[in-house]
């Protein structure tokens, strides 16, 4: 599992930095500095986010039939 935390305050990447690293055996803690693919993956999702927002308009809700008819196609495939 990988999991990517944005902090804009120095002083609580600090905290939670230090924290992850008290999990020396059961982790590993890479930061977007360290990784040029991490950089890469970030700046690809930061591109789809922002496709989508742009894209909102375009976008609508679901309603409860939707949603029941797709549990029932699941159900019975």
């Amino acid at each position: 599992m990988q999991i990517a935390i944005d902090v804009n305050d120095n002083d609580i990447a600090t905290k939670i930095l230090n924290f992850l690293s008290s999990f020396k055996q059961e982790i590993k803690v890479t930061t977007s500095i360290d990784d040029i693919n991490f950089s890469k993956n970030r700046e690809s999702l930061h591109k789809i986010h922002s496709k989508v927002i742009e894209s909102r308009d375009n976008l609508c809700e679901l309603d409860t039939n939707f949603w029941d008819e797709m549990d029932s196609i699941i159900k019975n495939a």
